[in-house]
């Protein structure tokens, strides 16, 4: 599963992972990106390595202090 996101300047950049009850899942990344546009390949498992079930699940994307939300569906 693709993550595309963008980074307008220099920035500290969190990316969650919880499912549709707002459990967290995971963390996927926790660094310091450059400008520019990034795209994550996750692997629809959790942090111990395990493959989630099909479900609906959020991305949260932290840059800077601001959050996006996207909507992720693993089938």
């Amino acid at each position: 599963t693709r993550i595309s996101f963008e980074v307008k300047d220099p920035s500290y950049v969190r990316i969650y992972v919880f499912d549709i009850t707002g459990q967290a899942i995971g963390m996927l990344e926790d660094g310091y990106f450059s400008s520019g546009k990034y795209e994550l390949n996750w692997n629809a498992c959790d942090q111990k390595g395990n493959r989630l079930p099909a479900s609906t699940y959020l991305v949260s994307v932290q840059v800077n202090g601001e959050f996006f939300t996207k909507k992720i569906v693993i089938k």
